[in-house]
């Protein structure tokens, strides 16, 4: 499975948060300034940097759950980029995850396929990933956010065989994430 040329170019701009507290993840932008990541990135934090290849900026969190491992945050300075929300995909549609891989100090493009949603509501996928990929979006082809990356099983096929993510489509939309 290859990406799209449109979408490959989309899959190497990634944001990498550094929360205050120290550590690294990334960013899934949905707007000029509101981005959603793993709670767990945080640790704690209620501010960090964020960077991309073409700038860089504040990111302070305007929501934090981390009994459902979400994290919403607003940036002082517009994202180079962001997708719009995509509907909930179908079994066996193709999904993609970019990120920076720490083990190879370099930006990763992982495909997959969905499987659906398991008994706790995450999003079930073949996409590999990696350390310090959470919070990174899960992409449609269509260059749409469909979840962020909350973290992977490691099973009889070895590590990172079955990711999994919070559903974007599930998640009310706040009222302060579009002014």
């Amino acid at each position: 499975m290859s990406p799209t040329p449109l979408l490959a170019a989309v899959l190497v701009r990634g944001i990498v948060l550094f929360p205050d507290s120290g550590g690294r993840g990334q960013l899934c932008p949905i707007s000029p300034d509101i981005a959603y990541t793993a709670a767990h990135v945080m640790g704690g934090s209620i501010s960090g940097q964020w960077v991309s290849p073409t700038g860089g900026g504040q990111l302070t969190l305007i929501s934090n759950d981390p009994k459902t491992d979400v994290a919403i945050g607003r940036s002082d300075k517009p994202f180079p980029f962001w997708y719009p929300r995509a509907k909930e995909p179908q079994v066996g549609q193709a999904l993609w995850v970019s990120g920076w891989n720490v083990w190879a100090k370099d930006w990763y493009v992982s495909p997959g396929l969905y499987y659906g949603l398991d008994a706790e509501d995450e999003i079930a996928m073949s996409t590999p990933i990696h350390f310090g990929m959470s919070g990174g979006c899960i992409l449609t082809e269509q260059e749409e956010a469909v979840g962020i990356v909350r973290g992977f099983l490691e099973n009889h096929n070895g590590p990172y065989a079955v990711s999994y993510g919070k559903p974007l489509w599930r998640m009310a939309k706040k009222s302060k994430e579009v002014k």
